[in-house]
């Protein structure tokens, strides 16, 4: 009588835990490629403040990185989803943004590291 029930109960359980368990892999890419963008581009700032030249290649690239952060992020952050595609199109063309838009969007990579610091 109560075998049935079990089976059921049981079976359930490892549904949950099976979707928990890739909700936290999901979290985990998400955040992967968030840290990945975040600190690509930390170290091509800090390369172009001390040589003074920028690179195009390098550029792409970074947009091409918070464009992919954009994806995963956007099933649990769908704001800074939308910010990392900002940031993705600030790369494709960086001397179109001004400092007074960079802060509208909030795309300054300080304030995108340290939201991605909280959902660590």
């Amino acid at each position: 009588m109560w075998e049935p029930l079990l089976t059921g109960l049981f079976g359930l359980l490892n549904v949950f835990n099976r979707d928990a368990t890739q909700s936290r892999e999901q979290i985990d890419l998400a955040l992967s490629a968030l840290i990945s963008a975040t600190n690509e581009t930390k170290i091509y700032i800090q390369r172009v403040q001390r040589t003074g030249s920028t690179n195009r290649e390098t550029e792409e690239k970074l947009s091409r990185l918070w464009s992919a952060a954009s994806i995963p992020i956007r099933h649990f952050d769908q704001d800074l989803a939308e910010r990392c595609y900002i940031k993705s199109e600030y790369w494709l063309n960086p001397e179109n943004y001004s400092a007074t838009d960079i802060a509208k969007f909030r795309i300054g990579i300080e304030k995108i590291n340290k939201e991605a610091k909280k959902l660590l």
